[in-house]
């Protein structure tokens, strides 16, 4: 105990608090990996303010305190400026930067104020501190353990059709051909497009047409969910056979990753001799990264942040950067999301150019 008085760790505490908690949030969605960057930056951000604090406050234990009060601060403003963006309090909607910032330093020249001038038994205060944020940091690396450990050890029921692949075979003197499976992610079907985004999109269809594909006119899916649809696609089944009845409440798609990764088809597939071709999906839960060749563009010719790292700045302080880009584009010019969706499109232009290429530089059968 005499440690905790003596050991000023909240500070560093509140900086893993800040990415821990968003990343255990937001577990199902994204790879733990994209968030140990944030989590480096967000430490060595929190040892230089306290550096820079501690000659100014006088001692170690007094700058530390005040760190972790503005910590608070910066790793809170964006939480409570979305909720605060949409919902009012007496008919007044505080979720408005002109509003919001001035409150925040009002309150960080109170923390300075309290913590400097008000807080008497240092060590006292030290331990309070880090029980609390030690006692906070476990729940959600609990959540991110927990989740990891049932991701890893994720089974799903065994296929009615499993047994079926063993019977299947090649026709004999008779090249296989090629199987390109092509997901349009969100592309939706043609009088949709016209009705509801007033885009005609007859010619793509009529080009696809005259080049011998078959169009499903009214065509629906089982499933409103990639994960949900892909899993029922490529294991040739509904998910109720696959595994078992579903939560519609939860967003836990742990069981589903094997579903998407191993499936029935590309057993099938790799069986008969074929060679696995996959691109880089943009979203791990759906990459098949262990095939025999997986495309996906250079990091370092994308470079910027993840989308993990934009969220993280959309929930802090750095919102007001964020925003600042869009009024003030010349004096503010790193606007994260814009980078994130041109990330997202170089990929997909990659993929595209990449594809065209795959019939003559891969050979068959694939």
């Amino acid at each position: 105990m005499d440690t905790l008085k003596r050991l000023p760790l909240h500070p560093f505490l509140v900086g893993a608090y800040a990415v821990l908690a968003l990343l255990s949030n937001n577990i199902t969605q994204i790879k733990f990996t994209d968030g140990l960057r944030a989590l480096v930056v967000s430490l060595l951000l929190t040892l230089g303010l306290w550096l820079v604090l501690r000659p100014i406050s006088g001692s170690r234990l007094r700058a530390a305190i005040v760190s972790t009060l503005l910590l608070v601060l910066i790793f809170s403003y964006g939480h409570v400026y979305g909720y605060l963006e949409k919902h009012a309090l007496a008919g007044i909607y505080l979720g408005r930067h002109r509003l919001l910032a001035p409150l925040w330093v009002i309150l960080a020249v109170l923390a300075i104020w309290w913590g400097q001038k008000m807080l008497r038994d240092l060590q006292q205060g030290t331990l309070a501190f880090n029980v609390i944020f030690l006692f906070a940091l476990v729940f959600p690396v609990v959540q991110i353990v927990s989740y990891g450990i049932r991701f890893a050890t994720s089974t799903s029921v065994a296929s009615p059709f499993a047994a079926d692949i063993e019977s299947l075979h090649l026709p004999e003197n008779q090249p296989p051909p090629d199987i390109y499976f092509i997901i349009l992610d969100g592309y939706t079907r043609e009088d949709y497009l016209h009705n509801v985004f007033d885009l005609d999109n007859r010619s793509f269809i009529e080009e696809l047409t005259n080049m011998g594909f078959y169009v499903a006119q009214c065509s629906q899916s089982n499933y409103a969910q990639t994960e949900l649809s892909l899993s029922s696609t490529l294991n040739m089944d509904y998910l109720e056979s696959l595994v078992g009845r579903l939560d519609s409440q939860s967003d836990d798609r742990s069981r589903l990753y094997p579903l998407v990764k191993h499936s029935l088809t590309r057993q099938a597939l790799e069986r008969l001799g074929y060679k696995v071709v996959a691109f880089d999906s943009d979203f791990y839960r759906t990459q098949w990264d262990d095939v025999d060749v997986y495309l996906s563009l250079r990091a370092d010719a994308i470079g910027g942040v993840n989308g993990f790292e934009v969220l993280l700045i959309k929930t802090s302080a750095g919102l007001l950067l964020t925003d600042a880009a869009e009024v003030l584009p010349k004096l503010f010019s790193a606007d994260v999301e814009r980078q994130k969706q041109q990330r997202h499109r170089e990929k997909i232009l990659y993929t595209l150019d990449e594809l065209a290429t795959i019939p003559e530089s891969i050979p068959g059968p694939k």
